[in-house]
């Protein structure tokens, strides 16, 4: 079969090879992109010092948490110290009574 003037195969398979060339796309923005920009960038400030804020607020009640938590450990070592030193008094006072006791009988005798 003949083949169309001005199209050989060659030329075929060139052009498919061959990239197209690529067109810029320019978009269009309404409002345009520096009234966007004017509006954004305050609000983008804004957000990000608020962020700020609620990062101290946090590590704030974090601190308080540690701080409570290890004060709570402090407190229940505190009792268990005060309690082994008012048990062993006690036991100091009835064992002095026994004592006593002994000896009163051992004088009687």
């Amino acid at each position: 079969m003949p083949q169309p003037t001005g199209t050989s195969p060659e030329r075929r398979a060139a052009a498919r090879a061959a990239p197209a060339p690529e067109k810029k796309v320019e978009y269009e923005f309404l409002p345009n992109a520096a009234d966007i920009l004017q509006e954004i960038l305050p609000e983008s400030f804004k957000v990000r010092l608020f962020k700020c804020f609620l990062d101290a607020a946090v590590s704030e009640q974090i601190a308080r948490r540690v701080a409570m938590s290890s004060a709570t450990e402090n407190a229940g070592e505190m009792i268990k110290d005060l309690t082994r030193q008012y048990n062993r008094a006690r036991q100091a006072n009835i064992t002095k009574e026994i004592m006593e006791v002994i000896g009163g009988s051992e004088a009687l005798k």
